[in-house]
């Protein structure tokens, strides 16, 4: 049995038919769109009042007296801060665009570990200091005070960054909590603080918090869970198994999920977690590229797609990358295909329409060459007219047409927020920086597939599998480097600062990847 039907079934048995007053949060949106499927048995006629769902995120959002602050608005306040503070003039703003989303991240990890950022920035004058340290912190920090002791016109460049970015962390946020606005991890940080201080009061319309499906917590989430906890509100529904966590556990990844369970007890008795003991059916192919994996596909959805129930069976992408080719490969008898992952917008049609824009923009004569805001207004009007073009190329029902439809209304609406933002002065750029800017912006976006994603085949990356079980899965690039994905620490932050102040490294990120690729086999019939 499906982890969220014995959770619906749990959910039934304590509340009977009426869940309104219930919030049952989970680590993504896409798990809530299953469990009503669990929530009735197949010959039930009762009507259940189902109850309200919730991403972690939205939790916090709905707990948080502060707006999200608009990612793009944020960078470039961070730019006028950092030039006001650094003294760069030289710097230009789409040159600084992936430092700010990068120093943005970091000010959020740093408020989601709950960690004093006036400590953290103070760290480096401090590990100078080694006379105000105890010997314990001098051995975890030996390696990050070794670096120290270099030399070289790249550290002197950071060392003098480092010793303002707590002023810009400062000022940032201040700036930001004026206009009532706040970042992801500013945000949750303030719920956390408030509700320990007793200023912020938990809404009425709940009596129980379900938390499902979740591994590794952030501080601020750990946190979030003993004080909904000591409130009598929470409920917890862990998903795991025997063989990665107890006495003789395999694999180093578990000791999270036994620290879990240990202060929030699991809703679920342990005698549903013993199923990877139990595994029979493992293939393993040979493939020699890419688009060989793709053609794979084709010929495995005729011999295990579980025709009366497509949705039961999926196609894993470990290498997102492989989603185009493997479209194109789907056999024609699939009757309805639910796309999970985002298509990359730099390969869409309306990407290569902003692009052929500029590159027309900048040949032909224009009256008002340094007006940007004209320019926007030309770009938002032909993309409209584009888009009515391609719709009646394509039509609104093939998964092409979606597509097209959902690029063009991206690029519409991105272009949009960058003509408020000229408008209101917080894009004051030349336009060869504005270009630039904009086209960092569309080519980080990806386009959703919409459809009915509890129907049909389900295409997926490893991140969207969380709490959903399927009985026949084809997991593609499952090879070195991949799986998990090798990835470099981007951050201000050096990586023994994080380990020592304890904000998420490339390691924790390596332990959620393995616990999601586990716990997807532990109830698959057939897994290739």
């Amino acid at each position: 049995m499906q982890f969220l039907k014995h959770v619906a079934n749990n959910l039934r048995g304590k509340f009977k038919n009426d869940l309104s007053r219930i919030a049952v949060v989970f680590p993504n949106k896409r798990a809530g769109i299953f469990f009503d499927d669990y929530l009735l048995a197949h010959d039930e006629t009762t009507a259940v009042w189902a109850p309200e769902y919730l991403t972690i995120s939205e939790l916090f959002n709905t707990l948080s007296d502060f707006k999200p602050a608009d990612d793009i608005r944020s960078v470039c306040l961070l730019y006028q801060i950092y030039k006001e503070k650094i003294q760069d003039a030289h710097i230009s703003l789409d040159f600084f665009y992936g430092w700010g989303e990068q120093l943005l991240s970091d000010f959020s990890d740093i408020d989601r570990s709950l960690v004093d950022a006036h400590e953290i920035f103070g760290s480096w004058s401090a590990a100078r200091q080694l006379e105000t340290m105890t010997p314990e912190e001098r051995e975890q920090l030996r390696p990050f005070i070794e670096t120290l002791k270099g030399s070289g016109q790249l550290k002197e460049d950071f060392e003098h960054l480092w010793r303002y970015l707590y002023d810009i962390y400062k000022e940032l946020n201040e700036t930001l909590e004026a206009d009532g606005e706040a970042y992801e991890g500013a945000r949750q940080r303030h719920v956390i603080e408030n509700l320990e201080q007793n200023q912020l009061t938990l809404p009425e319309r709940f009596d129980k918090y379900a938390f499902v499906g979740f591994n590794m917590l952030l501080p601020v989430e750990w946190k979030l869970f003993e004080l909904l906890q000591s409130t009598g509100k929470a409920l917890f529904y862990w998903d795991y198994d025997r063989m990665y966590t107890g006495k003789g556990a395999l694999f180093s990844f578990g000791k999270n999920m036994e620290r879990n369970i240990e202060r929030f007890p699991n809703e679920l008795p342990e005698n549903l977690f013993d199923n990877l003991s139990q595994r029979t059916t493992i293939e393993y192919v040979a493939s020699s590229s890419d688009n060989a994996q793709a053609h794979y596909a084709t010929s495995w959805l005729r011999q295990n797609l579980t025709r009366a129930d497509e949705k039961r069976t999926a196609i894993v992408l470990c290498d997102e990358t492989l989603l185009q080719p493997v479209i194109h490969s789907l056999p024609e008898d699939v009757q309805e295909v639910n796309i999970t992952k985002g298509f990359p917008m730099s390969h869409t049609p309306a990407y290569a329409f902003v692009e052929d824009f500029f590159t027309r923009s900048e040949t032909e004569k224009q009256p008002n060459p340094n007006d940007n805001l004209e320019l926007l207004n030309k770009l938002s009007s032909a993309l409209q007219q584009q888009a009515q073009n391609e719709m009646e190329r394509h039509g609104e029902q093939s998964w092409l047409g979606q597509l097209t439809a959902e690029s063009f209304f991206q690029c519409f609406t991105t272009v949009n927020r960058f003509k408020t933002f000229v408008s209101n002065g917080t894009l004051s750029v030349t336009r060869r920086t504005l270009q630039g800017l904009l086209r960092q912006v569309l080519t980080s976006l990806s386009v959703p597939f919409h459809g009915e994603p509890a129907a049909g085949l389900q295409i997926m990356g490893m991140l969207e599998t969380r709490n959903l079980d399927f009985d026949q899965l084809l997991l593609l690039s499952v090879g070195d480097g991949i799986v998990p994905k090798k990835s470099a620490d981007r951050s201000f932050i050096p990586y023994d600062l994080r380990k020592f102040y304890h904000i998420m490294t490339g390691d924790e990120r390596s332990e959620v990847y393995a616990y999601n690729f586990f716990r997807l086999l532990q109830r698959s019939q057939h897994v290739t």
